[in-house]
């Protein structure tokens, strides 16, 4: 249930609280012998996507508003963005 709960938060874009509730799941999915090996790659492609989502609704961001909205502090946001804004350039090349 816990995951409908992270997914439909996401969805409501509640990105803080989606991203709490996945990364509070971390500790008893990284010991599933399946899906362990693949938790942060996972959870990267969540959180960048989510980041993606974000920033798509503005034509600039403020990343003390985006660290506030994503819970997180701004170092860690910034350096997001930069690899999200990285991965959508080099989207636009290769389609």
């Amino acid at each position: 249930m816990q995951v409908r709960d992270a997914f439909s938060a996401v969805q409501a874009a509640s990105y803080g609280t989606g991203l709490a509730l996945l990364e509070a799941m971390k500790p008893r999915v990284w010991v599933d012998m399946i899906v362990g090996p693949h938790i942060d790659a996972l959870y990267a492609k969540i959180y960048s996507r989510c980041i993606i989502e974000y920033a798509n609704a503005f034509k600039s961001l403020s990343l003390v508003s985006m660290a506030e909205k994503f819970n997180l502090k701004s170092r860690y946001v910034s350096q997001s963005a930069v690899h999200v804004s990285e991965m959508m350039n080099l989207a636009q090349f290769t389609c």
